[in-house]
């Protein structure tokens, strides 16, 4: 992924969104796995740029492929561990991360109705948020999850900002004072 911040406007945000949902729809179903993990996966990253020090040589170090935080699956779990992502999220990111990997590694499993997957996408919970609309199919449940997810996701990164730096406490004490 890239090091570069993106801008935080709503004019990217639209332009953004509508490149990711062009893209999905675009896809076949195994295409609109990968690309909707590898886009959440930009915007986690991304969360973590915004949230960790403002130090960009360290925080590029951390997320680098060899880095303690260089993969997907890491990220997600330390986001979630420090509480900078709700279990929904953190649910949801890991489930449509569950199935890009079915499909991206499984030529057989080609369709969000294959029963390598199906379970997993009919555990998804984003279109709870819909009542009391019904989604259609199993991709359309998919797709939802991936666009709520990815609103989630961003409106944590407007929440956020860097964490201050630490201070080093003193080994020694000071005279009483």
């Amino acid at each position: 992924m890239s090091s570069q911040k993106p801008p935080d406007n709503a004019s990217y945000r639209i332009e953004r969104g509508n490149q990711i949902f062009d893209a999905l729809k675009q896809e076949t179903n195994r295409g609109q796995a990968c690309v909707g993990d590898a886009f959440l996966d930009e915007l986690v990253e991304e969360l973590f740029r915004k949230r960790l020090i403002d130090d960009s040589g360290l925080v590029d170090e951390l997320l680098s492929f060899n880095g303690p935080l260089g993969s997907h699956g890491h990220r997600l779990r330390v986001a979630y561990a420090l509480g900078w992502i709700g279990p929904k999220t953190y649910q949801e990111c890991r489930r449509i991360h569950k199935v890009r990997n079915a499909m991206a590694h499984d030529l057989d499993v080609d369709s969000c109705d294959h029963r390598t997957v199906s379970g997993i996408i009919d555990g998804f919970t984003s279109q709870e948020d819909l009542k009391p609309a019904r989604l259609p199919s199993r991709k359309d449940k998919f797709l939802t999850a991936v666009a709520f997810t990815l609103l989630r996701i961003w409106k944590l990164q407007d929440d956020s900002s860097h964490a201050p730096e630490g201070v080093d406490m003193p080994v020694v004490p000071g005279p009483p004072g």
